[in-house]
């Protein structure tokens, strides 16, 4: 709706990473953002499975 909002300040990475792309046709640093944006939530999702299944196990 605001298209990030003042300075790009409600911007979210999926905004970003669809703007690089298709808005300044730069897939290649889109990409790059999409892989890394994978990466971080793959981290942070298996720290979060070993937890809750450490506390199920007892």
């Amino acid at each position: 709706m605001t298209e990030g909002g003042p300075s790009r300040s409600t911007e979210v990475l999926a905004l970003l990473i669809y703007k690089q792309a298709f808005e300044f046709t730069k897939f290649g640093y889109s990409s790059a953002i999409s892989v890394a944006f994978f990466i971080t939530l793959l981290v942070f999702s298996l720290i979060q499975f070993k937890i809750f299944q450490s506390e199920t196990n007892y």
